[in-house]
């Protein structure tokens, strides 16, 4: 999707196990204010300053000072700062003089106490800052603390930080105020779009609110702990599954790079632990998982990801409707050793388009404040109406979820004998409801290739379509770390044992190969009954008696280990420890000799090369292939192999020009194929690999 302008955007920052540099980082400005308190308060070794020293900086001075006992505050870090308030019953604001233009922490901390002259749960109101929306309509959760953490670029000298009270009962507060100078570098101006790819500029000038930061793996890390005194949450609640993440723990020091990112990026606690894919060490088949977190966030946004470490940065724009973001890691397939993927920590910030109401404040008596006011009610009740609609649709779209327990008892305990179909997400079996509905239930198999992503697609797409020609999903089961899917049951099974295509196969005596088969050439009678038409490209099959290539297993086999599913992946790991022959079928493995096996061990793994210009041609393959059944059938000189292999560094079709060249022309000949069926496979090999028989 274009990048646009963008009104509300979510910024996450992924964050690497890659090293940083350390710095000493000192903030030019360093506002912390007590709001409503008579005394200063000291938090973590910093020193919050009552703001009743500061009157020249409020606009109007006449406000309200409210407090309470520490007794009815919940447990939180500072929760002294929660003890008094500062309360408007009218547009006021403070002001703050900025030594140094650029980015900014501001935090807003809150807490609606209940006081004599005031019930601050009551208070809806409007925050702005340097004329940018900060809070819209914000009402604080009765009995709960909150700190609201924004992120901007200030450019003038002077910050005015405005509350307007907006609700019925005509109040704002807030409890602590925090206006700190933060790394002009923590935040990059470039990042790369996902959708479309292309590079979205201008992040360093974006105001952005922080919605999540969150330590992987690790503890909770509080701001006496973070050079810029920021929060960390632990992961668990945010993870779909956690039985596909296990945590890892780094207890070693931490290496700084130099030109990298510094400990302000993040603190050394959260480079020092991970989520990682469990049991990562003994795997060598990872990729089939990931491990995936969870998050609520606004409808119709853009996100921008940032690999602090590596600062690779990627802006995603959300699909309209979704109030969820997922953030996932998974190993990368071009790595062919352990599979493995991990992930530090993790930052979400929303990026704030002004798309509220910015506060003016106007001298006492003023009512210019009024349209203000009513304008940003208005637009307040519009935002919010459009997110309930949003939110109800998403919720009430994605079907019914059954739990583990009533599946178990539909299917018979998972009756083996109750199959009827096995698949790459793993086997469907049939099922009947208490209310004696019948259903399939597809129960994913964890050694599948397919996982949660496959998963969680069949769920979003399926209960938001409806069609006679389409299947539906009744619902899902997600408990104990099981992916199952609940479907119509459809009595007569699948297409497939319908057709005349076993008969074709095995009903003749010479088996017939259709080569054509797809949706047009499958016909329908007046009785729907499927019959297969025209076998114009149709081709009898190959005699057993002719050269093809066996195996004893299937290419891809889901049942087996996870290892062992991919023959192609499996094999070449045999291969690369020059162990190959412990995958030989043990019932030709005595006849197998080494040297012939090891020829065909080294034409797989020129076959299966990364880059298509490093694979051999089809001739190629034939004439290695070949070669080592003559080193099976003959007695060969293990020491001359390499000098007559066809594919090595000089590729088989120029080594074979360089012989011909060498040899008479009436000698330079070779049969054709149709001459060569009464030809054994011996005398095959001296006319294609004998100098004399060229």
């Amino acid at each position: 999707m274009a990048i646009r302008a963008i009104e509300a955007s979510l910024v996450f920052f992924l964050i690497t196990a890659l090293r940083c540099v350390h710095s000493t980082f000192t903030p030019a400005d360093n506002y912390l204010i007590d709001c409503g308190s008579l005394t200063n308060t000291t938090i973590g070794g910093r020193v919050f300053v009552a703001d009743v020293s500061l009157s020249s900086t409020l606009t109007p001075s006449s406000n309200n000072l409210a407090n309470t006992s520490l007794s009815s505050i919940p447990s939180a870090y500072g929760a002294a700062l929660f003890q008094s308030a500062r309360v408007f019953t009218a547009p006021s604001s403070y002001s703050f003089q900025i030594k140094a233009h650029g980015r900014h922490f501001i935090r807003l901390y809150f807490f609606p106490f209940v006081h004599r002259s005031y019930n601050l749960s009551a208070a809806t109101f409007n925050v702005s800052a340097q004329g940018v929306a900060l809070l819209d309509d914000f009402q604080p959760k009765a009995n709960a603390t909150a700190v609201k953490e924004f992120s901007l670029n200030i450019t003038s000298d002077t910050l005015s930080l405005a509350f307007a009270p907006t609700g019925s009962s005509p109040l704002a507060f807030v409890n602590a105020i925090e206006v700190v100078s933060v790394p002009d570098n923590l935040i990059g101006d470039a990042a790369k779009t996902v959708q479309p790819q292309g590079t979205y500029r201008g992040l360093s000038g974006q105001p952005l609110e922080t919605m999540y930061r969150i330590n992987m793996g690790g503890p909770l890390i509080l701001p006496n702990n973070d050079t810029l005194w920021r929060t960390w949450e632990t992961d668990g609640k945010f993870l779909l599954a956690s039985g596909l993440s296990q945590p890892v723990i780094f207890s070693g020091i931490i290496n700084h790079v130099p030109g990298g990112a510094t400990q302000e990026t993040a603190p050394d606690a959260v480079y020092a632990s991970a989520a990682e894919l469990p049991d990562a060490a003994q795997n060598t088949s990872n990729s089939l998982f990931n491990v995936t977190w969870q998050f609520d966030v606004d409808a119709k946004s853009s996100y921008l990801s940032l690999a602090t470490a590596v600062f690779m940065d990627f802006v995603v724009e959300a699909d309209v409707g979704s109030d969820k973001l997922s953030v996932g890691i998974s190993p990368s397939t071009l790595n062919g050793g352990v599979q493995n993927a991990i992930l530090n920590g993790l930052e979400i910030m929303k990026i704030n388009g002004s798309a509220g109401s910015a506060v003016v404040v106007t001298p006492p008596g003023s009512k210019k404040h009024f349209g203000v006011i009513l304008g940003s009610i208005l637009g307040a009740i519009a935002v919010v109406a459009v997110a309930a609609i949003v939110v109800c649709w998403v919720n009430g779209s994605l079907g019914y979820r059954f739990s583990f327990a009533v599946l178990h008892e539909a299917t018979n305990n998972f009756d083996e004998d109750w199959v009827i179909g096995v698949g790459g997400f793993g086997k469907v079996y049939r099922g009947a409801l208490r209310d004696e509905t019948r259903v399939a239930v597809k129960r994913g198999n964890p050694t599948s290739q397919q996982g949660f992503n496959e998963f969680r697609t069949e769920i979003e797409l399926l209960s938001r379509l409806r069609h006679r020609h389409l299947v539906s999903l009744i619902g899902y089961c997600d408990e104990k770390n099981e992916m199952i899917l609940v479907y119509e049951y459809m009595e007569k099974g699948t297409l497939k044992s319908h057709l005349g295509l076993h008969y074709l196969h095995t009903g003749q005596a010479k088996a017939i190969i259709h080569r054509d088969v797809k949706s047009a050439n499958i016909l329908l009678d007046e009785n729907l009954l499927a019959k297969v038409a025209d076998f114009g490209l149709s081709k009898t099959g190959p005699e057993l008696d002719q050269t093809h290539v066996l195996c004893a297993r299937p290419v891809i086999d889901p049942t087996l280990p996870r290892e062992m599913v991919n023959l192609a992946e499996w094999g070449m790991k045999w291969q690369k420890r020059g162990e190959l022959e412990q995958i030989v079928d043990a019932r030709v493995a005595g006849s197998i000799k080494p040297e012939s096996l090891r020829k065909y061990g080294e034409t797989i793994e020129k076959c299966l090369a990364d880059s298509g210009v490093d694979r051999p041609s089809m001739g190629d393959v034939l004439w290695n292939l070949e070669y080592v059944l003559h080193l099976q059938e003959a007695d060969a000189d293990a020491s001359q192999l390499d000098s007559i292999n066809g594919i090595a560094e000089l590729s088989p079709r120029l080594q074979n020009m360089d012989a011909l060249e060498s040899t008479p022309a009436g000698e330079a000949g070779t049969a054709p194929l149709n001459d060569l069926t009464e030809v054994s496979m011996s005398k095959v090999f001296s006319q294609l690999i004998k100098s004399e028989g060229r």
